[in-house]
């Protein structure tokens, strides 16, 4: 165990040098990253202007919302990236040079292509996620429960990257399926449930990105009694991410090199 965390700290610190090597590059992302993203909040922005609110959710409870799933979506993507883009290693034939080191595949995928210009995100969440608490003048329980709620929104979207990455074992693309089951959960789950179909509803529950903030804002702003979901939702995310290994190993232990 302490080797496998020497290892992925010295796999990161020399993709990172790499990186840094690139100053202006890692620069324009940084900022074109951080683009993006408010581009995704805005319509948020606007449609709050003129409404004043979605679900009866005002802007800044939103706001926390979209904090929540911001975070843990940078930061996955931030140490995940050749976890997102796995397929390659499927189609190409070359996660077989990954079987042949002595450390586990996931964590050699995490210590490779650290993109560390993502972070822009969560640090834009992280700034949006402090304004609105201030704003919504929260008690401290409220903000103390904060942490709990972002690595349980962490490890939520960690795991339904190692669940999709998983499928490529047997289907070899998966470009499909992260639109599916990543892109688009993600950004439903930056809105009010209520404002959607029951089946909509559904879906993001079992798919358990309702659990990267939602529940838990939904409690701790007032709109539903049901305390249990603070202990419930980190539950759910641990599940989640112990399944999403088993699917993995599953997966390894089937595969079949598909290169030349």
């Amino acid at each position: 165990m302490i080797q496998g965390l020497r290892f992925y700290k010295k796999m990161v610190s020399a993709s990172i040098r790499s990186m840094m090597q690139y100053k202006f590059s890692f620069t324009v992302n940084f900022m074109f990253y951080a683009a993006i993203l408010i581009s995704d909040i805005l319509p948020i922005v606007v449609i709050l202007y003129h409404f004043k609110t979605i679900g009866g959710w005002s802007i800044f409870h939103i706001g926390a919302l979209w904090a929540s799933v911001n975070i843990g979506v940078s930061t996955v993507r931030c140490f995940c990236a050749e976890i997102h883009n796995f397929e390659e290693y499927i189609i190409r034939g070359t996660f077989d040079t990954l079987l042949l080191r002595p450390w586990p595949t996931l964590l050699i995928l995490m210590s490779r292509n650290v993109q560390l210009f993502r972070l822009s995100g969560a640090l834009q969440g992280l700034i949006v996620l402090i304004i609105s608490l201030y704003k919504l003048q929260v008690s401290w329980l409220v903000s103390l429960y904060m942490p709990v709620l972002l690595m349980t929104s962490i490890l939520v979207f960690f795991a339904l990257e190692i669940i999709i990455a998983s499928c490529a074992f047997w289907m070899g693309r998966v470009g499909d399926l992260l639109v599916f089951l990543f892109y688009g959960p993600s950004n439903a789950a930056s809105y009010p449930l209520t404002i959607m179909p029951w089946a909509i509803r559904a879906f993001l529950t079992i798919w358990p990105v309702a659990f990267t903030g939602y529940f838990q804002l939904e409690y701790l702003f007032g709109y539903s009694d049901n305390p249990i979901i603070l202990i419930l939702a980190p539950v759910v995310a641990i599940t989640a991410f112990v399944l999403a290994l088993k699917l993995w190993h599953l997966g390894q232990k089937n595969y079949y090199s598909s290169g030349s």
